[in-house]
């Protein structure tokens, strides 16, 4: 059963980032099964599939499938790019898919969301575009002081905030709504986690609402973002660090030696 005060969210990188890299024939079929049959998945430790290892990841896959459900007719399709001849240059997607569920059997696994047992452990998703909170990851910073401030400045500064004015103006959910005061609920909505890694370096990772209701405009703003400096007068200057997808749950807003999952009480998988 999920532990007491339930399991870790998982931060994915983009809002297609279970579809990043599936051959375009393949997404056409997934998007035009019925949503309610049918997830996506993650299996944790498990990236871009090597040759011989489909079939049985697969295998293993169907059979968890028909313990959770006591279903025998779901088909589980593995990740796998458009072919080009040169190998390196190939995608390395890694969403699997889960088809022709019940919808029950499809309500069953969403709502632990995560499965772990000794033969594997997958993470479901539905099958939609979301939109995630976790924007980027800051680093340079000399020390713990002041960080807070720092970004709050950065995001209500004449850089920023004019952009979050820009996007919640085409917002639907905030049709109607002066945009003084949707701007504040969306800056109202940052939160930041501040780590000292191992090596002794300074992380912020900020979360937030989006003031967009646009995947591809998302996209588009978190990538400017990542460009823009965060200055403070008693503080070394932070910037984006390039994101690294976690090697267990996918996630991008931690390294994999810190995979919050670790800690999961009665977690089967082996450490990221």
């Amino acid at each position: 059963p999920p532990p007491e005060g339930g399991l870790p969210v998982v931060a994915l990188g983009a809002p297609d980032a279970l579809f990043e890299g599936l051959a375009r024939s393949r997404l056409a079929v997934l998007w035009n099964e019925d949503q309610d049959t049918m997830l996506m998945a993650h299996i944790y430790n498990s990236g871009h599939l090597r040759p011989g290892q489909a079939r049985p990841l697969t295998d293993v896959m169907m059979a968890a499938i028909r313990c959770i459900t006591g279903e025998s007719t779901a088909i589980v399709v593995p990740p796998e790019p458009d072919w080009v001849a040169i190998p390196g240059r190939r995608a390395t997607p890694t969403g699997w898919a889960l088809l022709h569920l019940s919808p029950e059997s499809t309500q069953t696994l969403l709502e632990r969301r995560v499965w772990s047992s000794p033969a594997i452990t997958f993470l479901v998703y539905p099958r939609s575009l979301v939109i995630p909170r976790f924007l980027l990851t800051l680093t340079g910073f000399a020390h713990r002081h002041d960080i807070l401030q720092t970004i709050w400045d950065g995001f209500r500064g004449e850089v920023i905030l004019p952009t979050i004015y820009t996007l919640i103006r085409t917002n639907p959910r905030y049709a109607g709504v002066d945009p003084d005061v949707a701007a504040e609920q969306v800056l109202a909505t940052i939160e930041v986690t501040i780590d000292e890694l191992q090596n002794g370096n300074i992380h912020a990772r900020v979360y937030m609402e989006s003031p967009t209701a646009s995947p591809r405009r998302w996209v588009e703003w978190r990538d400017f973002l990542s460009t823009i400096p965060f200055e403070s007068n008693i503080n070394a200057t932070a910037t984006a660090a390039r994101p690294t997808q976690c090697a267990g749950c996918h996630g991008v807003d931690h390294p994999s030696h810190l995979c919050p999952f670790h800690d999961v009480p009665g977690w089967n998988a082996p450490r990221a």
